[in-house]
């Protein structure tokens, strides 16, 4: 978080630590910090690769509810072109992993989760830290949890994690909630 600050020695009793999209579960789900929420359509490559970003710590590439039904295939592609140039400057030494804030892709629902992960390679998922699932309910979460799990399958000793957003009406009103929590807890243990 504290990438812009110079003397940091003289301010903090402990040290803030590193992290990446590789750390640990355990220091991942603390480190989002405030995260930038944008359309998958907006550019956002050239400002990781000039480190003009450096205090930004994570950011939602959405293709959801932030863009028209028809930029979709435009949205997939700049989210390709923005992890395959991240991916390129890594490789090139012009950039670290330290250096990428942690990506997460809210997908539109669980089609075109399924369809837009065909067009990333395995070296592709070494930069998107998750997915976000929007309108998560026990309607939809088996689907998208066993399409994350098939993912992290063919993954070489890392994940990719799954943030589901609770947002339905079943969860939001009194009346259905308990049940419907309860009925996720069952469904989202095995993929804990």
């Amino acid at each position: 978080y504290f990438n812009h600050i110079e003397n940091k020695e003289t301010l903090f009793y402990k040290l803030p630590m590193e992290f990446n999209r590789f750390s640990r579960k355990g220091i991942l789900e603390y480190a989002l910090g405030a995260t930038l929420y944008m359309p998958s359509t907006k550019n956002i490559a050239e400002k990781i690769l000039n480190k003009s970003l450096t205090s930004l710590t994570s950011l939602v590439m959405c293709f959801e509810d932030s863009i028209d039904e028809s930029e979709l295939k435009e949205a997939e592609h700049n989210v390709i072109f923005t992890i395959k140039t991240i991916k390129k400057a890594i490789i090139e030494n012009s950039l670290t992993i330290t250096d990428v804030p942690l990506i997460f892709l809210r997908v539109r629902n669980n089609k075109q989760f399924i369809d837009f992960t065909k067009n990333l390679d395995v070296s592709d998922y070494e930069i998107i830290t998750g997915f976000i699932f929007p309108k998560f309910d026990d309607t939809n979460a088996e689907n998208y949890l066993k399409h994350l799990s098939s993912i992290n399958d063919s993954l070489n000793g890392f994940c990719i994690y799954g943030m589901p957003i609770f947002e339905t009406e079943k969860i939001l009103f009194a009346e259905t909630r308990k049940e419907a929590l309860n009925n996720l807890k069952t469904i989202m243990l095995p993929f804990k």
